[in-house]
C-alpha cells in the first residue's frame, strides 16, 4: 500500500474467525496525499464453505455500512480506491468459453445489506456521487453460468432521488433480468462536460420511472419496457448557434419492444406519447427568435426500427405558435403567429412521408417590407455573425434553392391543408410611396390533396376572404406543385378593390397615377407548363388618371395621340363605368414577367383595344382618311391620316382621288380647330428616272423638290376652294417636301396631324 502512497488509519479494526469464517471490519480509512480513497464504517460478514458433495460457498450474513469509495478517471486513467487500474486494455477480451462457465464454485448469500454508504466519481476533474441509502440484496445464488438474485436500491445520483428494483434469474447465461427504476429531478448540468464543445451550456431535471425485462437468449436478446415515463423540466439547451428553452417534456411509453442478435440488424417498436410545454427555439447571443409555441403535444406514436424503419403519429396538437420573433428591442411583431396547428395521421419511412390533414386555427402573418423590399421581421439563422434580423432582400450569391421537382427521390403526401378561425395577412410595404398597408382575411381557405409521386396530379383550392374594408375575394382552381413548370387553373371574382391603394405597384408599369376608382376582376386564367391563357372580365369605376412624368404629360397634350387617361374616358358609361374583357397570354417563366408590369400591361392593351374599336365607329365617315394605330414604344393610340397617292409626273388632283379629298375636307369642317401639315414626297418616276434610282444629280433633286411643292400648293388651293369658306388657309400648313428613293415607294401626300 506504501508502494501506492496509500496510508491507513490506526483507529480501523479488522479481526477474522477462520473456525467460524467471520470477518469484522470496523472504522477503515485509507487516504492518499491527506485525501479519503476507501473508508468502512462496519462491515459483518460470516459463511462456510464446503467441497462435498459440491463447491459451495454460503455466506449467511453480510452486512455493511459508512462505505466511501473515491473513484477518479483522468485522461484515460482509472483509478479506484487510489490504485490506479488501466481504464482500457491494449486489445480485445476474449469472451468465456463453455469449460470456463463451468461451475467451480457455488456462491450462495441470503442478504446483502449496504447502507449509508457514498461512492465519489470523478471524471476529468468533473464529480458525481452515488449515495446508498439502502442496498438489500436478497437470495444471491451464483454459479459460472447461472444466476439469480432480487436488488432493491435507494439513494441519490447527484443529489437525484434514485431507486432500483431488479429480480435476475439467469441458467447457463439465459434468462430474464426484471427491473423498476425511479429516478427524480437529476441535473442534466453534471453531464455537460461529457458533450462536445459546440454545447455551450446545459440545465434541466431529468426524471424516469420505467418498468423493463431485459430476456438473454441464444442468438437473440430482447428489451421489454412498459409503462415507462419520462421527464425533463426546465430544459435549457445552448450552442455556439442556437438556444432551446422548455419548461416540461415528458415522453410516455406504453411499450418499447427491442431486439437484437448477432448478425442480424437492431430492431425496436414503441408506442408512445409526447408533450412539450412552454418554451422557445431562439438564435444565440439574443439575436431573435426561431419559434416560440405554448404547448406540442404528441399522441399515438408508434415507431418501428429494422429492416423497414417506420413512424406513425396519430396526432401532433402544437398551440400559441409565434415564428420569427425578432430580437425585444425591434419593436416588431412576429412574422407569424397561430392558436394551434393541428397534423393527423402522419406516416413516415425511409421513402416516403404521409400526412391525412394539416388544419391550421387563427393564423397570422405579418409581412414587414424595408425600403429595400426586405422582410424586416423575418429572422436570419444562416450565419451567428450576422445581426439577426435581414438588411437586404438581395440574393447573396448562396446555392440555388431546389425546387420540389428536383428534391431526392422521397415522396410526400399531404390529403388537405385548410385555414380556419379568425385568419389574415397583414402586408406592410415601406419600399413604395406612399407607404402601402392592406390586410387580407381568409374566410375560407383549404387545399389538397397532394402527391410528390403523382407530380401531374392536379390539387384543388378554394379561398375566399377580404382584403381591406370592403374588398373581397373568392378564388378556385387547381395547381400541380410538384411539376418542374408551373401548371394552375384559376377562376373566381375580385370585387371593390381600392385602384389608389394599389396604384404604387402599377404606376412605374402603367405610366399613370390612379388618383380614384375600384375595379371588379371576374377571372379565367389557365397556365399549362408556364403558359399563361385566360380572360380576365374588368369593370372599372370612377377611374381618376394623371402622368406620373414628363413623357406622360407630352403624350396627353399630343393631339395625334389618344393616351391611357383619355382613352379610359372614352370608355366611361353614363355611370362612369369601364367594362373591359382582358385576354391574359405569356409566359410566367419569362425573364421580364412580374405580376405588376403583367397587370399594367393588360389593363393598357385591353383599354387601348376597346378604345380603338371605339374611335373606328367614332371616324367611319372619314375612313378613307383616317386610321387608327397603336403608337410603337408608347401605351396609346395614335389618329394616322392615310397617304393619297398620286400619278408619277402629276400636280392636280384627279377624280381618282375626289373621295379621299371629300372626307378630308369634311372633317376639317367638323373639327374647325384641327391643324394639317401637308407633306409632299416625290419619287424618281415623277421625272421619268427609273423606279428606285439613285438621285445624285443635284438638277433632278431640285426638279423632284420644285413638284413637291408644286403638288402641296395645288392641293391647299383645291381644298380651300372646295371648302366654299368653311376651312380657314391657317388650317393648312405647309412642310419641306421629301424625295423617296425606296423601289417600292410612289409618288404621294403625307397629312399630319
Amino acid at each position: 500500500m506504501a508502494d501506492h502512497g496509500i496510508e491507513v488509519r490506526h483507529e480501523a479494526t479488522i479481526r477474522y474467525n477462520p473456525f467460524a469464517t467471520r470477518l469484522s471490519i470496523t472504522n477503515l480509512e485509507l487516504t492518499k496525499a491527506g485525501e479519503r480513497m476507501l473508508a468502512i464504517g462496519s462491515l459483518d460478514s460470516e459463511g462456510t464453505v464446503r467441497y462435498l458433495p459440491r463447491d459451495l460457498a454460503h455466506i449467511s450474513q453480510l452486512e455493511l455500512s459508512g462505505l466511501f469509495l473515491d473513484i477518479q478517471i483522468v485522461d484515460g486513467a482509472l483509478q479506484v480506491a487510489g490504485l490506479k487500474l488501466p481504464l482500457n486494455d491494449a486489445g480485445p477480451v476474449p469472451g468465456p468459453s463453455q469449460e470456463d462457465l463451468s461451475p467451480l464454485l457455488e456462491v450462495v448469500i441470503p442478504q446483502i445489506t449496504v447502507r449509508d454508504s457514498l461512492v465519489k466519481v470523478t471524471v476529468d476533474g468533473h464529480p458525481h456521487q452515488l449515495v446508498i441509502d439502502h442496498l438489500e440484496l436478497r437470495d444471491v445464488a451464483t454459479t459460472g453460468k447461472d444466476h439469480s438474485v432480487f436488488l432493491e436500491f435507494a439513494g441519490t445520483v447527484d443529489r437525484a432521488p434514485f431507486s432500483l428494483a431488479a429480480d435476475v434469474e439467469l441458467k447457463n447465461m439465459k434468462g430474464d433480468i426484471k427491473a423498476e427504476i425511479n429516478l427524480d429531478g437529476y441535473d442534466l448540468g453534471k453531464l455537460k462536460p461529457l458533450l462536445p464543445d459546440t454545447i455551450t451550456s446545459l440545465a434541466g431535471y431529468l426524471s424516469i420511472a420505467s418498468q423493463q425485462t431485459l430476456s438473454l437468449g441464444d442468438p437473440i436478446h430482447r428489451l421489454d419496457i412498459q409503462n415507462a415515463k419520462i421527464g425533463v423540466s426546465d430544459l435549457l439547451v445552448a450552442s455556439t448557434e442556437f438556444e432551446l428553452k422548455s419548461d416540461q417534456q415528458t415522453l410516455n411509453l406504453s411499450q418499447l419492444k427491442a431486439t437484437s442478435a448477432d448478425e442480424r440488424p437492431f430492431e425496436f417498436a414503441t408506442n408512445a406519447d409526447f408533450q412539450v410545454g412552454e418554451g422557445a427555439l431562439t438564435l444565440a447571443d439574443n439575436r431573435g427568435g426561431l419559434a416560440n409555441w405554448r404547448k406540442i403535444a404528441l399522441s399515438g406514436i408508434t415507431a418501428t426500427y429494422g429492416r423497414q424503419p417506420e413512424l406513425a403519429i396519430t396526432t401532433l396538437v402544437a398551440e400559441g405558435i409565434q415564428a420569427s420573433v425578432t430580437a425585444a428591442h425591434n419593436n416588431l411583431p412576429p412574422l407569424a403567429t397561430t392558436r394551434a396547428l393541428v397534423v393527423t395521421d402522419i406516416k413516415a419511412s425511409s421513402q416516403y412521408l404521409g400526412i391525412n390533414r394539416v388544419s391550421v386555427d387563427s393564423l397570422a402573418i405579418e409581412l414587414l417590407l424595408g425600403t429595400q423590399q426586405q422582410l424586416t421581421n423575418l429572422i436570419d439563422w444562416t450565419s451567428p455573425e450576422r445581426t439577426g434580423v435581414s438588411d437586404t432582400g438581395a440574393d447573396d450569391g448562396g446555392p440555388a434553392e431546389q425546387t420540389l421537382s428536383q428534391m431526392p427521390d422521397y415522396g410526400l403526401s399531404l390529403r388537405e391543408f385548410s385555414i380556419s378561425g379568425e385568419s389574415q395577412v397583414r402586408l406592410v410595404d415601406s419600399s413604395v410611396t406612399p407607404m402601402y398597408e392592406r390586410t387580407a382575411s381568409f374566410d375560407k381557405f383549404v387545399t389538397g390533396p397532394f402527391d410528390s409521386r403523382d407530380p401531374e396530379q392536379h390539387t384543388p383550392f378554394e379561398i375566399e376572404g377580404k382584403t381591406g374594408e370592403y374588398a373581397t375575394y373568392r378564388l378556385a382552381g387547381y395547381t400541380a406543385p410538384f411539376t418542374q413548370a408551373l401548371n394552375l387553373q384559376l377562376k373566381g371574382d375580385i370585387s371593390e378593390i381600392s385602384l389608389p391603394a394599389v396604384s404604387p405597384y402599377i404606376r412605374d408599369a402603367l405610366g399613370y397615377e390612379l388618383k380614384s376608382g375600384q375595379l371588379d376582376a371576374g377571372l379565367d386564367i389557365t397556365v399549362a407548363n408556364s403558359a399563361i391563357d385566360g380572360v380576365s372580365e374588368i369593370e372599372l369605376r370612377g377611374v381618376e388618371l394623371t402622368a406620373t412624368d414628363e413623357s406622360g404629360a407630352h403624350t396627353a397634350n399630343d393631339k395625334a395621340s389618344v393616351p391611357l387617361n383619355m382613352a379610359i374616358d372614352m370608355l366611361k358609361d353614363s355611370h362612369g363605368v369601364v367594362e373591359l374583357n382582358v385576354p391574359l397570354h405569356g409566359r410566367v417563366d419569362d425573364p421580364k414577367f412580374g405580376l405588376s408590369s403583367f397587370i399594367a400591361l393588360v389593363i393598357q392593351k385591353a383599354t387601348l383595344s376597346a378604345t380603338k374599336s371605339y374611335l373606328i365607329q367614332s371616324f367611319l365617315p372619314y375612313a378613307n382618311v383616317l386610321s387608327v394605330a397603336m403608337a410603337v414604344g408608347e401605351m396609346a393610340l395614335k389618329l394616322r391620316f392615310e397617304p393619297l397617292p398620286y400619278a408619277p409626273g402629276s400636280i392636280d388632283p384627279g377624280p381618282e382621288q375626289q373621295q379621299f379629298i371629300d372626307q378630308f375636307i369634311l372633317l376639317l369642317k367638323d373639327r374647325p380647330g384641327t391643324n394639317v401639315k401637308i407633306c409632299a414626297v416625290a419619287t424618281p418616276e415623277d421625272i421619268a428616272l427609273p423606279v428606285g434610282a439613285k438621285v445624285t444629280d443635284a438638277l433632278h433633286v431640285e426638279r423632284l423638290k420644285e413638284m413637291g411643292q408644286r403638288r402641296e400648293q395645288a392641293f391647299k388651293d383645291y381644298v380651300i376652294e372646295r371648302g366654299a369658306g368653311e376651312i380657314s388657309t391657317a388650317q393648312l400648313l405647309f412642310c419641306a417636301p421629301q424625295i423617296d428613293l425606296d423601289a417600292s415607294a410612289r409618288p404621294r401626300i403625307e397629312l399630319q396631324l
